[in-house]
């Protein structure tokens, strides 16, 4: 693989992994809202699922920088 494609690769790694970990910060401010104001389990739940789905992709990505360094 040329040089510039695996820094381009590189980059779009660091970009979703980021991406991620903003996603479960967003998740977690949304539960954290809806403890203070709004007691719906069932929306917790969901917000849950979506937030754990997210550590997964975190988890890979994580995995795939390791594997560049």
């Amino acid at each position: 693989m040329k040089k510039a494609d695996r820094h381009k690769i590189e980059e779009f790694i660091r970009v979703d992994h980021a991406g991620e970990r903003g996603a479960i910060k967003i998740y977690e401010g949304q539960l954290l809202a809806l403890n203070t104001f709004v007691k719906d389990d069932k929306l917790k739940k969901m917000i849950e699922k979506i937030k754990n789905h997210e550590k997964k992709h975190l988890d890979f990505f994580n995995k795939e920088i390791k594997k560049r360094n």
